[in-house]
């Protein structure tokens, strides 16, 4: 792309993207990590810019493109925090033109807002070791709430002009900013709008968009522990990473497979050699729920317990201990010919024989839990010591059962 050494020149053609209705190239020009050459970045920082800017540009826009372009210097000489606030004066001028404007400047939109999110982060994190207080990232989701509005409620005919086709991902910066924040409640304000309006179908949006949206909806129902739920979304945005960015992959297998395992099934020997670092974080794991071995489920949980918590997936792992210990409870009717009363001391042997002594009241609460969860169907004669036992499907299939 040419590189600009003179302003006036550059504002012209910024000027004839307005006119042109150019998006992509507005937007190409509008970005405080642009690198442009060395003389223009000197004529912003010497240049009577407003003025030249209010010479060559429609109302408005010369704020937008003065303060955009303040940012971008404030920002190329590592003034985080100056390039934060003009690059707020930027958005805002901005939004006065906005509502007048159609599909065509969408470009322009999220490459401001995009800015604005990484700006509001660097500046916060600096005035933390200023010991000042850091509030940029909370007044971006304000502002960014506005641009949603303005999308979401575009009601322009047709609608191939609207704005509306900003709506996922403006709606994808907020999902990511909330979880910035860790105000992921606020989330469900955004799914509520979007459900409530008379939406396109995110179908008709982006492979990116439509893989950004069903990973946070994911990621949300998932929080809330609505497994079956979040796993569709899941599952849809594996479906359009898969080949694509390993990374992402890794991001949505993490939430996936403990979904998964709590579901009872198990990832494939194929899926684990083509992913090695799952392969490392699941793999005793998997082996020890098949086996029924919950002496080793608590010992690789353990060890994995720091990253399950980073992930915020150790609850939801930590509930595969009862799917491991009804696989081996599974194992011991099977042995006993799958008889309709089993004593409590079966499966206390069973524990035994994978390294957890334990007594028999606790053997028999284990089992009452089992039973209440409906990982087992019968019941407990304590007097007896007996495990009653549905003479049909004593052990149902976990698909039936709640996950929460």
């Amino acid at each position: 792309m040419k590189k600009y050494t003179k302003l006036v020149p550059f504002l012209k053609i910024v000027e004839e993207c307005i006119n042109n209705k150019d998006g992509y190239e507005l937007a190409s020009l509008l970005s405080v990590k642009k690198i442009h050459s060395p003389a223009l970045m000197g004529q912003i920082a010497k240049s009577n810019i407003i003025k030249l800017c209010k010479e060559n540009l429609p109302k408005y826009w010369d704020v937008t493109v003065c303060s955009q372009l303040k940012a971008l210097y404030a920002y190329q000489n590592s003034n985080v925090i100056e390039a934060c606030e003009e690059q707020k004066a930027c958005v805002h001028a901005f939004d006065k033109l906005f509502q007048d404007l159609d599909r065509w400047v969408l470009p322009l939109v999220y490459v401001i807002h995009s800015d604005l999110y990484y700006l509001s982060v660097l500046a916060d994190q600096e005035l933390v070791k200023q010991n000042k207080k850091a509030g940029n990232l909370e007044e971006f989701a304000r502002i960014l709430n506005k641009a949603f509005s303005y999308c979401l409620n575009d009601r322009r005919v047709p609608v191939t002009n609207s704005r509306k086709w900003g709506t996922y991902y403006i709606a994808n910066l907020l999902f990511k900013t909330y979880f910035k924040l860790k105000s992921t409640n606020l989330c469900k304000n955004i799914q509520t709008a979007i459900n409530a309006n008379n939406m396109l179908k995110l179908e008709e949006f982006p492979i990116s968009q439509q893989v950004t949206f069903h990973y946070y909806s994911g990621l949300i129902l998932f929080l809330d522990e609505q497994y079956r739920e979040a796993e569709k979304h899941l599952l849809k945005a594996f479906k359009y990473t898969r080949g694509k960015s390993e990374k992402n992959i890794m991001i949505i297998l993490h939430l996936l497979i403990p979904i998964r395992l709590l579901s009872g099934v198990m990832p494939s020997n194929r899926l684990l050699n083509e992913y090695s670092p799952i392969k490392e974080t699941y793999g005793n794991l998997i082996k020890s729920i098949r086996s029924g071995n919950v002496k080793k489920f608590e010992s690789s949980l353990k060890k994995k317990e720091k990253e399950f918590i980073n992930r915020n997936t150790y609850l939801t792992i930590e509930k595969c201990k009862i799917l491991c210990m009804r696989r081996l409870f599974k194992k011991v009717y099977n042995i006993e010919g799958k008889p309709t009363r089993m004593y409590v001391s079966s499966f206390k042997h069973a524990l035994k024989f994978v390294d957890m002594d334990i007594e028999d009241d606790e053997v028999e609460c284990l089992i009452a839990v089992m039973i209440e969860k409906g990982y087992i169907r019968g019941y407990i004669s304590h007097e007896k010591r007996i495990v009653v036992l549905s003479a049909s499907n004593a052990f149902p299939d976990i698909n039936t059962i709640s996950l929460a």
